[in-house]
């Protein structure tokens, strides 16, 4: 999850002024980064369906991620 991501690194790279500078640059190269993994999951998948990731839902630790998503790096991004 790009947002979960993108709050992680907020949070990591928040502990000098010098990373505060540096940190919209890492978002940015971060963001590209997610996009080329999503192009090439969405190839991987055109070619073999059965790599479909499954539902959050169906997931056996699913109250678990719905908890996650109330974490600070989470709301962050």
């Amino acid at each position: 999850m790009l947002s979960y991501k993108l709050g992680k690194l907020m949070i990591q790279e928040s502990k000098s002024l010098k990373d505060y500078i540096k940190l919209p640059f890492k978002l940015l190269n971060y963001a590209k980064i997610h996009k080329k993994e999503q192009e090439f999951y969405e190839i991987s998948l055109s070619l073999n369906p059965s790599l479909k990731r499954l539902s959050l839902e169906e997931y056996s630790d699913h109250d678990k991620a719905l908890r996650y998503k109330e974490h600070l790096s989470y709301k962050l991004g």
